[in-house]
């Protein structure tokens, strides 16, 4: 014979497993809960045209957004929107680059043989940044951003400081660090230069 709890027991272990299977449907419900990919539009500087739609493929799109990702995901909206004008910068004025993938993966070597990036999660990150999923949050949060650049509803934040919009950008404090032990603290762009500060990144003109 099997031994049964008495009722106010059996009540009580009935509200226990009601009250889990509640919160066990809420969460689920909570983290398959889509995105909201609502594009913001933001206001452009007084006096600043709007910029024309930039021809692109979904592998631009996709590069420019892992490249996003990779030097600005912990920067301010504004910061994020700055580097994404950047590779467009370099794109219509520099180096007879044709597409934002050749722009993002552009790479050389130095006087030494030491190859580099123009962008340098592609060099230090590269396996990290293709590896991010699209459907996850990171990404997503950074394809709004790219995507309101791509349509030109977004006006590059570095004008009017730089005319053309900036074309370099860096965070000072890591490249000092890297750079200790050299003669040179900051490379040619930025040395005796004045730049414009967004978040944690130094925008620079292009040189003439």
């Amino acid at each position: 014979m099997i031994e049964t709890k008495n009722g106010a027991s059996q009540l009580g272990d009935l509200f226990i497993i009601l009250a889990l299977i509640g919160v066990a449907v809420w969460w689920h419900k909570d983290a398959s809960a889509p995105i909201d990919d609502t594009p913001r539009p933001t206001r452009f500087p007084e006096g600043q045209a709007r910029p024309k739609p930039i021809v692109f493929t979904e592998k631009d799109r996709d590069l420019m957004i892992r490249t996003v990702i990779g030097e600005a995901e912990h920067e301010p909206r504004t910061g994020k929107i700055a580097v994404a004008w950047v590779i467009l910068n370099r794109l219509k004025n520099s180096y007879g680059w044709k597409t934002i993938s050749h722009v993002v993966l552009a790479n050389g070597r130095t006087p030494n043989g030491k190859r580099v990036w123009q962008f340098e999660p592609w060099m230090s990150r590269s396996k990290k940044l293709l590896q991010i999923p699209r459907t996850s949050k990171r990404y997503k949060r950074v394809a709004i951003v790219v995507d309101q650049v791509l349509a030109g509803h977004v006006a590059d934040p570095t004008r009017p400081h730089c005319r053309d919009g900036a074309f370099y950008f860096l965070n000072e404090k890591t490249v000092r660090r890297r750079r200790q032990n050299r003669k040179t603290k900051l490379p040619a762009f930025a040395e005796n230069r004045d730049g414009l500060r967004i978040g944690n990144h130094t925008f620079y003109c292009r040189m003439s």
